[in-house]
């Protein structure tokens, strides 16, 4: 299947961080999350948010938080439904590792609803051509046979030469 180099799914992990502040609020995982994404954006690169990532996202959330969460992820990236092409994606998925010598190994280090989320949000990618999927999160070392799966990188801040320096420059 070939893939797109232009469009990357990002998971709920590095999303919820992204979402969480500014720049430089002091968290380190917020402030590295905000660098991700906006190196993403100066690449020219596409954010596909699978559906099942923004219901991750806000499962938790009242009312007018779900709403402006949905609102914001909506406006800035690509959200992806999960459709008929991804529920055969990942029917496929869940179906190698249902049939696997080791799948109750497998469901011994993570649960069978995080499997599933785990291939919902693959499979999406997967059926939109995504050239990989960004997470900090170990689990999705499951899904590596069908897409590629990225740690996030940590963007180093960018600093100007006199950031450091009380001076003035005429």
């Amino acid at each position: 299947m070939k893939k797109n180099t232009n469009i990357v799914c990002i998971d709920s992990q590095i999303l919820s961080r992204a979402l969480k502040g500014e720049p430089n609020s002091g968290d380190v995982e917020v402030d590295n999350a905000i660098r991700f994404v906006n190196f993403l954006d100066k690449q020219n690169k596409k954010i596909l948010v699978a559906t099942p990532v923004l219901t991750e996202l806000t499962w938790t959330s009242d009312e007018t938080k779900r709403k402006k969460v949905i609102q914001i992820v909506t406006s800035r990236w690509i959200v992806s439904p999960f459709d008929a092409k991804a529920a055969d994606i990942c029917s496929m998925i869940l179906n190698t590792y249902k049939t696997n010598n080791n799948y109750q190994e497998i469901l011994n280090t993570i649960t069978k609803r995080k499997l599933k989320y785990d291939a919902l949000i693959a499979a999406v990618a997967i059926a939109n051509n995504c050239e990989c999927i960004y997470t900090n999160d170990s689990d999705y070392n499951l899904v590596k046979p069908f897409i590629i799966v990225k740690e996030m990188p940590i963007i180093p801040k960018q600093i100007t030469m006199f950031d450091d320096y009380d001076i003035e420059v005429e």
